[in-house]
């Protein structure tokens, strides 16, 4: 099929119509008022609010990856996509209705039918928790998780990727110092991962600050850079930029900036044989150990686990994902209808599917990692896995393989 005339289940399980007049409207506005007004929804005003901050516990578990040099630590706060029902204006799958119900047990009847049973009883605690809760956090009722990567490079400093916010005194705060390395750098794996950045930085004022262009603006809007700038703007290095970041690849560190992806503006990092990434790796491919392996069926086991698990299997509905290449549809639509009127616009004439393209090409053929890292997943996804996973995801950008 030409890749014109491919729709990607756009027209079936695309956003709906108000959705799509809103953006359409945005994108009616003059330019410096668009800004204006994206930059305002979106700015981080406030962090997430975690089960150390609602019921006094520990919020971080934090596990070696590469002995004494990355931990991955899995933090846990609130639940805004299941709990706080985020998930309804999102995507086309309701747990409520008839039909979003049909979709999420289809979804799981993929892991076999004892755990289609364990989705009824989910959804049963779904309609259960939004007819009791109040329209606070409910923490009481689940959480969802999110990793950052603590690095130690080898001048002994550390690396934050994708930072989350440090409770004084907890855990995570005695680890830090039992580490005895200064915390240098501090890395945006997503610019749409902005909301804990303030308070790290507000805790390590010196550390260089690496990201995008719209990290940068979303960041500046609460005044919680230091310099009021990225230390390395990856979109548009300066001649300061430049100077770090060949520090940083003298200490083994190479980052990959994923010009294209007009929501995100991923960043990926390579660092130890290890591989991190933000918000571009969704359903992995079919022979991933993640869906073959003992993750899975913890994760299944676990009652308590119950909004992740719903959570999971939503995104795995073919009313939310393509099936063909493990993508949600709204990821198509915004290479098609949210270009226009991105924060950091292409240069005139370029695709962004085929810039996108190009630079994942980059990553998977020049980066050598034995190992990947994400930011949503805490499995650790072998250097194959995650080159197959991510060639799932978007060899429909030029409808070649990036491998």
């Amino acid at each position: 099929m030409a890749y014109e005339d491919h729709d990607f289940g756009l027209k079936t399980h695309g956003p709906s119509g108000a959705i799509r007049f809103t953006v359409r409207a945005i994108g009616w506005l003059p330019s410096f008022l668009r800004s204006k007004l994206i930059i305002y929804s979106q700015k981080p005003t406030k962090r997430p609010i975690d089960v150390y901050d609602e019921l006094k516990e520990d919020p971080y578990v934090i596990e070696e990856i590469v002995p004494n040099k990355v931990w991955q630590v899995v933090y846990a706060a609130e639940d805004g996509l299941v709990i706080n029902c985020k998930i309804k204006g999102f995507i086309n799958c309701d747990p409520e209705t008839d039909d979003g119900s049909k979709a999420i047990l289809d979804a799981a009847s993929r892991y076999g039918e004892d755990k289609v049973e364990v989705l009824k009883r989910d959804i049963d605690q779904y309609k259960k928790v939004l007819s009791i809760k109040d329209n606070g956090p409910n923490l009481q009722h689940g959480n969802l998780t999110v990793n950052m990567y603590i690095i130690r490079l080898d001048s002994n400093d550390l690396l934050l990727y994708c930072p989350i916010h440090v409770h004084d005194n907890s855990s995570l705060d005695r680890f830090l110092h039992e580490l005895k390395g200064e915390v240098k750098w501090i890395v945006m794996g997503s610019s749409s991962h902005t909301l804990c950045i303030p308070s790290v930085v507000k805790r390590f004022p010196d550390a260089h600050i690496v990201g995008a262009s719209d990290g940068e603006l979303k960041l500046n809007a609460v005044s919680a850079l230091p310099r009021n700038k990225l230390d390395i703007n990856v979109t548009k290095i300066d001649e300061k930029g430049v100077e770090l970041r060949k520090e940083l690849s003298e200490l083994g560190v190479e980052l990959f900036y994923i010009k294209g992806d007009v929501i995100a503006h991923g960043l990926m990092m390579q660092v130890h044989d290890t591989l991190f990434e933000a918000d571009l790796l969704y359903q992995h491919y079919d022979q991933c150990s993640c869906v073959t392996g003992d993750s899975i069926h913890s994760l299944f086991e676990n009652e308590k686990l119950w909004n992740q698990r719903l959570a999971r299997i939503i995104m795995e509905c073919y009313t939310v994902t393509n099936p063909q290449y493990g993508l949600p549809y709204y990821r198509f639509w915004c290479m098609f209808d949210i270009v226009p009127i991105a924060l950091t616009p292409l240069s005139p004439g370029e695709d962004a599917r085929k810039v996108m393209a190009t630079s994942l090409r980059d990553v998977l053929n020049r980066a050598e990692f034995s190992r990947a890292c994400s930011v949503h997943s805490a499995h650790i996804l072998s250097g194959e896995e995650f080159k197959q996973s991510i060639n799932r995801n978007w060899r429909w950008l030029d409808m070649t393989s990036l491998l």
